[in-house]
């Protein structure tokens, strides 16, 4: 019998076909956000660490190593710090620098003062004046004062200039410290008798005229002009020893050796 024909109108049947675990494209799908999101974070890591590495110091970096190791942090205090009680700034500056910079600085300062004493010692026609030195160091900075002691002074009463042995003693200063980049304040003083010329010349001009003098030894020395932040006489207005006025210590020579960042003014 033959087979009946099949009728062009009629509906096609679909079938569709579902696979197992159809969820799974799109769980796949998104996978690479999480990828890309710890890549980003990885990233930002790695700057930040190169951030670090380039704005801290030898110093730092061993702090920032301390606090992670767990044998450094049983030695060091935990308050402390990841850099060791440092501070960075914006520009990468710290404060352990600084403290560098003026322990660097007062050691050229103190070298400076023992060759001073060093080569006045061990010179016989300055023994005597040995005594009228007296150095300190202060906010300032290294402060010498020449002072004159009863008969031994570096002026003759009255004038600006320098004796022999006070000539010396000024060219051993100005030796000592003129490979210094520090500025140099120098500054005459008087006691308090009173002294005056017919001319009207008197404690001031004569405080002022001994610093001059002093100014030229220290740079004859090889002191650099461009190093005097200062010179200048004072009269009695700044004793050495306020309630003895008429001391003979109170006429002096102020030579000081400025730290950086001193008399900006």
């Amino acid at each position: 019998m033959a087979s009946k024909p099949r009728r062009t109108d009629e509906a096609t049947m679909i079938i569709l076909k579902r696979r197992k675990g159809g969820h799974h494209d799109d769980h796949h799908g998104g996978a690479w956000k999480i990828a890309f999101a710890d890549f980003m974070t990885a990233m930002m890591a790695l700057f930040l660490v190169l951030w670090l590495i380039n704005v801290t110091s030898d110093e730092q970096k061993k702090g920032i190593a301390n606090y992670f190791n767990p044998i450094a942090m049983d030695t060091n205090s935990a308050s402390d710090g990841a850099l060791a009680g440092q501070e960075v700034s914006k520009d990468g500056a710290e404060t352990g620098d600084v403290k560098s910079g003026q322990k660097a600085e007062q050691d050229l300062l103190e070298s400076a003062q023992k060759e001073i004493q060093e080569r006045i010692s061990a010179s016989i026609d300055l023994k005597m004046l040995a005594e009228n030195l007296i150095i300190e160091n202060t906010e300032e900075g290294l402060r010498i004062q020449i002072t004159d002691k009863g008969k031994v002074s570096m002026f003759a009463v009255g004038s600006a200039k320098m004796n022999e042995q006070g000539a010396k003693l000024v060219g051993i200063i100005g030796d000592a410290i003129r490979n210094l980049s520090n500025r140099v304040s120098i500054t005459g003083h008087t006691d308090g008798l009173a002294f005056s010329r017919a001319d009207g010349y008197g404690n001031w001009e004569l405080s002022s005229e001994r610093a001059n003098a002093a100014r030229r030894g220290l740079t004859t020395a090889g002191v650099a002009e461009a190093r005097l932040a200062r010179v200048e006489g004072v009269a009695d207005r700044s004793h050495l020893f306020p309630d003895e006025p008429d001391d003979p210590r109170n006429r002096r020579v102020s030579i000081t050796i400025l730290r950086k960042g001193a008399l900006r003014n």
